[in-house]
């Protein structure tokens, strides 16, 4: 009710105004951007004064990113950092399609499923967000599960561990997951 309220005032919420600048930041510099984690440092030369709070605490506020990553992207990567990163997105989506096609195996399926998953939450989350340490590092922890699952040779032969070492192995993927991740 607050939001409605104050964009019937003629305001414009903090995050679409920071969208609206991106483009602006887009429009200067297209195919290069403004270079990697300078959101913050060139985001004043497009600040747009429709974009206001109480007691003016706006002029306060330096936004990090853009609160959308594809804007932050292409704002500060320009359209071929943004076309990399949608290229390397599109091969995880063919490499998983292509693995459900020729895979028979019902539990192959459901688990390739739930790495999509995982990877689709993320991509929408980042529509009116953006990626922090925690949640980039889960995200491309779960492209490369995603690719060496559906990248196995089944050739190969499996070596079969015992409990100690299933569990020790087990401690240590999730000492690296609660590391990286912090």
């Amino acid at each position: 009710f607050d939001t409605v309220q104050f964009m019937q005032q003629g305001n414009v919420p903090d995050r679409v105004s920071w969208w609206l600048s991106s483009f602006e930041m887009i429009k200067d510099k297209p195919f290069f951007g403004h270079g990697l984690s300078t959101y913050r440092d060139t985001y004043n030369q497009y600040r747009r004064a429709d974009y206001t709070l109480p007691d003016n605490a706006q002029d306060h506020i330096t936004p990090e990113s853009a609160h959308m990553d594809y804007l932050n992207i292409w704002a500060l990567q320009g359209t071929f950092g943004l076309l990399m990163y949608v290229l390397m997105i599109g091969a995880v989506f063919y490499f998983i399609s292509k693995y459900l096609k020729e895979t028979k195996d019902k539990d192959d399926h459901t688990i390739t499923s739930a790495l999509l998953a995982g990877i689709v939450v993320y991509l929408v989350q980042v529509l009116l967000n953006f990626g922090v340490i925690t949640t980039l590092f889960t995200f491309y922890t779960l492209i490369g599960a995603v690719i060496a699952y559906t990248l196995n040779n089944k050739s190969e032969k499996l070596i079969g561990l015992n409990i100690v070492w299933r569990v020790l192995m087990f401690l240590c993927a999730v000492a690296l997951l609660d590391v990286g991740g912090y």
